[in-house]
């Protein structure tokens, strides 16, 4: 199947991903496995854009797993004035790199070697050597065009193996199962959804004003549609919505809102009356899934979404021509 063949049938290119994901995370997932199996405490490190990917990873764990402390924390932060005073209690750490902020991560490795932890780095894979290498333990993402789908599912995936082994619950075998039969779920996953994702494709290349609110969990989707808006030189607002703050919306806006059903309410709280007058302007995208996997679930709807996108641009300039 060409890769133009693949643009017009969502379902066969995501299934494609998805399996190659698998096979190609699993050496990952055992390595950042056995890593948190280690008896200290435990840091998950990030630096700005990879928040929701590090913060997905830490629920996942804090939830679910009770016997280990665990904490999040950005580098900047834990590398000059937590890091330098910890002796004696150096917990391990967990680095997520990206493309985006890799090298100003880098600068802070010497520091955090030298005061004595134990360090694994989640990274895309580059030519750069990592510094003190003997003494990091890296796991290299070569997937650059699907890197936060691969980054998803490989700190999600060796988190809920680990939980299971030391814990298993209801709920940690049902987790277990989903994330093991991820590819058997894309079709389901489109019928679902794929309408209101045509819906919202439809707005993309519009040129009106367009607000995206989004919870944490659903983020990685909100970007994925401002770069696409990017790309067509158009505009979209994010609105990302903590848990405890209130935003509001423009009422001559056209809205996409994002979340899980377990935020339903706190969304509908926050936004308030102003989405009641425009209906006729508003995509609701709600997931009726386990919060604690939700990004990876919106992670591939994002994907659904650029290949729904890249199909009808194919098609627009079909007709130009």
């Amino acid at each position: 199947m060409t890769t133009k063949d693949l643009s017009k049938d969502p379902v066969k290119s995501l299934m494609i991903i998805v399996s190659d994901m698998i096979s190609r995370t699993d050496p990952g997932i055992k390595i950042l496995r056995e890593f948190i199996s280690r008896e200290k405490d435990l840091y998950i490190l990030y630096s700005g854009n990879e928040f929701t990917i590090a913060l997905s990873f830490y629920l996942l764990m804090k939830s679910l797993m009770f016997r280990k402390k665990i904490f999040i924390e950005e580098i900047e932060r834990f590398s000059l004035f937590m890091a330098p005073y910890d002796e004696g209690f150096e917990p391990s750490l967990i680095i997520i790199s990206s493309e985006e902020n890799y090298k100003k991560i880098f600068r802070y490795i010497p520091s955090l070697v030298f005061t004595g932890h134990e360090i694994l780095m989640i990274r895309p894979k580059t030519d750069h050597e990592i510094m003190y290498k003997e003494m990091i333990t890296s796991i290299d993402i070569e997937e650059k065009d699907n890197y936060d789908l691969y980054l998803i599912y490989l700190l999600l995936g060796a988190g809920i193996d680990y939980i299971k082994k030391i814990s298993s619950s209801p709920r940690v075998e049902r987790l277990y199962r989903e994330i093991h039969s991820l590819a058997d779920l894309i079709k389901d996953l489109y019928e679902k959804y794929g309408e209101t994702l045509h819906k919202i494709s439809n707005l993309l290349n519009q040129d009106l004003y367009l607000d995206i609110i989004s919870t944490p969990s659903a983020k990685i989707f909100a970007e994925i549609i401002r770069k696409i808006r990017e790309r067509n030189k158009l505009k979209a607002d994010i609105l990302v919505l903590d848990y405890f703050e209130e935003k509001f919306v423009r009422k001559d806006s056209y809205t996409i809102v994002v979340y899980t059903e377990v935020e339903k309410q706190m969304i509908s709280e926050i936004i308030g009356r102003s989405v009641l007058y425009k209906k006729d302007k508003l995509i609701d995208l709600y997931l009726n899934t386990d919060p604690l996997i939700s990004p990876l679930y919106f992670a591939l709807l994002a994907k659904f979404l650029e290949r729904i996108c890249a199909n009808i641009s194919i098609k627009d300039h079909t007709k130009l021509l």
